[in-house]
């Protein structure tokens, strides 16, 4: 069995699916989790894909500052204020894993954090 902090992941995991579904007009968003061993321990790695617009070079900088707006157009950032990334990394830092990203203007986006697992010993999974 594996304890981790269920309220924040998600939180996480809600900012960057709200991220990607906003900024994918056409295709799609898929989310991807697992759980992978470490020197460190176990972590749980979750993956955001999408196809959408992607992030210019210069504006990658931007993306985890306090109102880290990119360069996009108005319309597309009207519906946030650029808080969610630089929240989900304090909180991907306080449960000891990595927030980080790839993105390729035009082509999409991929954006992956870990957390790290602590394990429950002899307890009993409930059925």
């Amino acid at each position: 069995m594996i304890v981790a902090d269920e309220q924040r992941i998600m939180q996480v995991l809600h900012n960057l699916q709200a991220n990607a579904i906003k900024f994918t007009e056409f295709g799609k968003v898929v989310i991807i989790v697992k759980i992978i061993s470490k020197a460190e321990g176990k972590f749980l790695l979750v993956e955001v894909v999408d196809s959408g617009i992607g992030i210019k070079e210069l504006d990658k900088v931007k993306l985890f500052k306090l109102f880290g707006l990119s360069g996009l157009n108005i319309e597309m950032n009207t519906n946030g204020i650029g808080l969610g990334l630089l929240v989900s990394r304090h909180l991907v830092d306080q449960l000891e894993g990595e927030l980080s990203f790839e993105s390729q203007p035009n082509k999409g986006s991929t954006f992956r954090f870990t957390v790290k697992l602590q394990e429950e010993p002899n307890v009993e999974p409930f059925l």
